[in-house]
């Protein structure tokens, strides 16, 4: 068996055949690396999330317990194909979860977002990097799923890149820096 090296927790399936597309592309999800610990961090800080194996549960004594997240509405395979991120988003999951969970309140979709973010921006970089020509005929916008993708990759670039146009800090490291700040002021 071949072991899997952690760096980034992430790989691309391409598909099979010579004539690609982003419909054959296919994100693979690691049980280690970067983005499992970035989504296992999110959760041991109390955020549900629909990428998470496990849901924080706070108990009214201040205590969180980890329960199996087994919500119809997460993210239930380890291969996420490209055009279902590109449409993916958590509504059905922040309906489900408080539902199931009502003392937990309503459900921040907040950081499965710039999950979702970082996993699309992890795949335009690698397909600029070993695909270029398919990256060229994405930022033609040739077709349909080429034009879709494009135009959420130029959002996703937008929120990870630092702006101070509106002095609005929404970018990816920013919130999850700001997430630990909040953490040290509470305890």
């Amino acid at each position: 068996m071949c072991e899997v090296p952690a760096g980034h927790g992430l790989s691309i399936d391409w598909g099979t055949g010579k004539n690609q597309s982003i419909n054959s592309i296919k994100i693979e999800l690691h049980d280690k690396g970067f983005f499992h610990r970035l989504v296992d961090t999110f959760t041991i800080l109390g955020h549900a999330l629909a990428y998470s194996s496990w849901l924080p549960i706070h108990q009214k004594d201040r205590q969180v317990v980890f329960v199996k997240n087994s919500l119809e509405s997460r993210i239930k395979t380890r291969k996420i194909g490209l055009p279902s991120l590109i449409e993916w988003n958590s509504k059905d999951f922040s309906i489900e979860f408080p539902s199931k969970f009502p003392e937990e309140g309503v459900h921040s979709a907040q950081f499965d977002g710039l999950l979702t973010d970082f996993l699309l921006l992890f795949t335009a970089s690698t397909i600029a990097r070993y695909r270029p020509q398919l990256w060229g005929e994405i930022l033609d916008g040739n077709d349909e799923d080429a034009a879709k993708f494009n135009k959420r990759i130029k959002r996703v670039y937008d929120m990870i890149s630092v702006r101070n146009d509106t002095y609005s800090y929404l970018t990816f490291h920013y919130q999850v820096w700001a997430e630990f700040i909040r953490l040290a002021h509470s305890a």
